[in-house]
């Protein structure tokens, strides 16, 4: 979204963030936004900002009051009149930083809070945890809720390295989300080797790809 300059604030956040983490805290507002169209521009009196197009339930701008068709016109005083902008104001920021968000709705000015949260929509610091199975040669992790958010899904584990044992053996890639076993909803790495440990007979895999695309995969162990 920055093209080939990218703000050196954002860089020493990044880079700080890897060091003291080992992973980049990035801030949610919980909410998508879209660019004004001329049109809309025209109608507020040329002024710019950006229309919140969607608030996820439970958010930061859920909790704040944010609703769809605000138009978000500054952060923290300083003007947004982009999406990239946007964006930009919101990768300074941390999870638990708490934002003053300027907005209009049905033409009138208003204000509002909001305390950014993390990838699993709380306000902690993030730190991924992957699980390593040995039984099943894979690395696996619990989907986060933006990414479950993303792909529609209420549960889910994440392959992130399938390796050489059983799933790379019956097609399973790397960022395939397994969401089901034999009809049984997973939501844990441990509880994927258990269960896979266990059975013995007819398996039934259902997931998504990295696109959310929804994969079936069925072999016998």
């Amino acid at each position: 979204g920055y093209g080939f300059a990218i703000p050196v604030d954002i860089v020493k956040k990044v880079a700080d963030d890897l060091i003291q983490y080992g992973e980049v805290q990035k801030a949610f507002l919980g909410a998508s936004v879209n660019d004004l169209t001329e049109e809309m521009m025209q109608s507020l009196g040329n002024m710019n900002g950006v229309m919140v197009s969607n608030v996820k339930e439970e958010g930061a701008a859920d909790q704040a009051g944010l609703q769809e068709g605000d138009i978000i016109t500054s952060i923290n005083g300083r003007k947004v009149d982009s999406r990239v902008g946007f964006d930009e104001q919101l990768s300074y920021r941390s999870p638990g930083d708490e934002i003053q968000i300027t907005f209009l709705r049905d033409g009138k000015s208003a204000s509002a809070r909001a305390t950014l949260q993390n990838i699993q929509g709380t306000t902690d610091i993030y730190r991924r945890e992957i699980f390593i199975s040995e039984a099943l040669g894979a690395q696996l992790e619990t989907l986060t809720k933006v990414e479950r958010d993303l792909f529609r899904l209420s549960n889910g584990v994440r392959i992130i390295d399938s390796g050489s044992g059983l799933f790379r053996r019956v097609g399973l890639r790397n960022d395939y989300v397994i969401t089901h076993i034999n009809k049984y909803a997973v939501n844990d790495p441990e509880e994927v080797e258990k269960i896979l440990k266990a059975i013995k007979g007819r398996v039934i895999i259902e997931g998504v790809n990295d696109k959310g695309e929804p994969i079936y995969t069925s072999f016998f162990l």
